[in-house]
């Protein structure tokens, strides 16, 4: 029995197309249905090599063949995220987004440092995460639950691409912005997982 007919035992693929994004000080805590994709946080480490004359590795090469070694060393960078967006028009603060952004990014270049840091960061506010999939229940599958909250520490715009216009096409128009961060954590299930630097 394959895990999509399984439904006693409901094994569910997480879906790249279910999430939410949160950002409580641009867009005051409203869920941006307006985001149309976004990364979540990437880690990457130092790697410390040299040779290792005396060690064997096992599975690596011919059998018994002397060879180097690689092992992770200190936590490096965090390589930044990018947010794409819709961009609504309207009422609601959902579609003020070119206007909150360039306002966030005049505001944070007044005091003279590469985009306002420190206070770009604290006027940033929280950025989250949620990767949502179903859960099961009694009889089929339940409804959409967040099963990974990741919580972006000290996020700061690095870059805005404010899309472009054509004649020739009639899709949707889309901005986007790129975001560093000194940290996340990641929450799932009932552990949580820290990285980085939180103040």
């Amino acid at each position: 029995m394959t895990f999509w007919t399984d439904t006693d035992n409901i094994l569910s693929p997480k879906k790249k197309d279910h999430f939410l994004v949160r950002m409580d000080s641009l867009f005051e805590n409203e869920v941006l249905w307006w985001a149309k994709s976004v990364d979540k946080p990437s880690i990457e480490y130092e790697a410390n090599s040299g040779p290792q004359a005396n060690a064997y590795m096992m599975g690596a090469g011919l059998a018994g063949q002397k060879v180097g070694y690689i092992n992770p060393g200190a936590l490096s960078a965090f390589s930044p995220i990018t947010i794409t967006f819709v961009d609504p028009d309207g009422p609601r603060p959902a579609s003020k987004v070119t206007e909150r952004l360039m306002s966030y990014m005049q505001d944070a270049g007044k005091t003279g440092n590469y985009y306002g840091l420190p206070n770009a960061t604290r006027n940033l506010g929280v950025v989250e995460i949620q990767q949502l999939a179903h859960r099961p229940k009694s009889g089929g599958i339940g409804n959409l639950k967040p099963v990974e909250t990741w919580t972006l520490f000290q996020p700061y715009i690095i870059g805005v691409d404010f899309g472009d216009l054509s004649y020739t096409d009639e899709n949707l128009l889309e901005l986007s912005i790129r975001l560093g961060y000194t940290g996340f954590k990641v929450e799932i299930g009932e552990t949580t997982y820290k990285f980085g630097n939180q103040n």
